[in-house]
């Protein structure tokens, strides 16, 4: 009886002896598990992290070529207005000039037909003779000055009309700004909303990561449970062993006395 005893409470203890390893490579194979979880979720955050940022900074890029490129044509509209009021000067200085001219002759013109009257009146037909080339001289001379003057108020007209051109060319410009800028406004809070929407995903995700590492480790603390109570059960066995034996199997060195 025993004998037979031994042999069923050996094969329990043998049995605990095979099991507890297997018990122990399981819960290293769960904190493996464990660790691998952690660091596909570290590797996730990193990278929404980095394409959060790299999506800000294209949109930051974008936002400056953009600014620049208005800045570059508002500083060549500006250009070329300063030339257009600047060639408006010259010929607002050049009418000037012509008034200042033409103001003498029409003086000198007056007098010579002032005096052809008089001459006239006088009956003095050399003297007349002798002033009517030169009279006609400056009759030509104010027929020059007058178209000059005329073709001069032309091309101030034309100056005109172009700086008014350019001042709509502005205005459109600031309007093609102001939407353009209302766009990056629209495309800045589409992205912020994306980035948003990202970052519950991201959130959910970690919950559910969290959620599986303490499933994970309740079962590992199960897992430990079952290690503990097999080791509880090992020693009960090995106690029972060691109590039930004889004193010669119990205590070999002594039974020889």
């Amino acid at each position: 009886m025993y004998v037979k005893s031994l042999k069923s409470e050996n094969k329990e203890y043998i049995l605990l002896h095979l099991l507890i390893p297997l018990l122990l490579l399981l819960i290293l194979l769960r904190l493996l598990l464990l660790l691998l979880l952690l660091l596909l979720l570290l590797l996730l955050i990193l990278l929404l992290l980095l394409l959060l940022l790299l999506l800000l900074l294209l949109l930051l890029l974008l936002l400056l070529l953009l600014l620049l490129l208005l800045l570059l044509l508002l500083l060549l509209l500006l250009l070329l207005l300063l030339l257009l009021l600047l060639l408006l000067l010259l010929l607002l200085l050049r009418l000037l000039l012509l008034v200042v001219l033409l103001l003498p002759l029409l003086l000198l013109l007056l007098l010579l037909l002032l005096l052809l009257l008089l001459l006239l009146l006088q009956l003095q037909l050399l003297l007349l003779l002798l002033l009517l080339p030169l009279l006609l001289l400056l009759l030509l001379l104010l027929l020059v000055l007058l178209l000059l003057l005329v073709l001069m108020l032309l091309v101030l007209l034309l100056l005109l009309l172009l700086l008014l051109l350019l001042l709509l060319l502005l205005l459109l410009l600031l309007l093609l700004l102001l939407l353009l800028l209302l766009l990056l406004l629209l495309l800045l809070i589409l992205l912020l909303f994306l980035l948003l929407l990202l970052l519950l995903l991201l959130l959910l995700l970690l919950l559910l990561l969290l959620l599986l590492l303490l499933l994970l480790l309740l079962r590992l603390l199960l897992l430990l449970l079952l290690l503990l109570l097999l080791l509880l059960l090992r020693l009960q066995t090995q106690y029972k062993i060691d109590r039930s034996a004889p004193f010669s199997l119990k205590y070999p060195h002594l039974a020889l006395y």
